[in-house]
């Protein structure tokens, strides 16, 4: 069994599945894998999260709706591999950022804090090239991967 099979076999078990064809434990590790040495299984402290295994998923919820914006399927995708322990990051518009910016720093100034004691990164695609013309064409090209 392969690493991608081995790691899709092992996010399809328990209360994640239901989502993808691989029956609960239906399969079988291989007699020599030792998940004690797997690094990738061992539990990670990422800041204020205690995660159960190194395994993130990544946002793919715009990718699967019309319009790209979030859909009842792209949220039961997402509520179905959030179970405790797991990190999914979720991608986002700059409009979305916004939004979420300026209503974490309201909730905190709320409750007492000062909204510019909140430090919040949000990242972004930089494409560099020598001219205007050559960076938009690289960036057509790096859309041109996108489904």
């Amino acid at each position: 069994m392969g690493s991608v099979d081995l790691i899709a076999s092992l996010n399809a078990r328990g209360p994640t599945s239901g989502f993808t064809d691989v029956p609960d434990n239906d399969e079988s590790l291989p007699d020599d894998f030792q998940r004690e040495k797997a690094k990738l299984f061992n539990p990670l402290k990422v800041g204020a999260f205690n995660l159960r295994h190194r395994i993130v998923h990544a946002a793919l919820g715009r990718s699967r709706s019309a319009f790209a914006t979030e859909s009842p399927l792209a949220a039961e995708y997402f509520r179905q591999r959030t179970t405790p322990g797991s990190l999914v990051i979720s991608q986002a518009t700059s409009e979305i950022v916004r939004t979420s910016v300026l209503n974490i720093r309201k909730a905190a100034e709320n409750e007492g804090r000062d909204q510019n004691h909140i430090k919040i990164i949000a990242s972004s695609t930089t494409i560099v090239a020598a001219t205007d013309e050559e960076a938009f064409k690289k960036r057509g090209e790096y859309l041109s991967y996108v489904d």
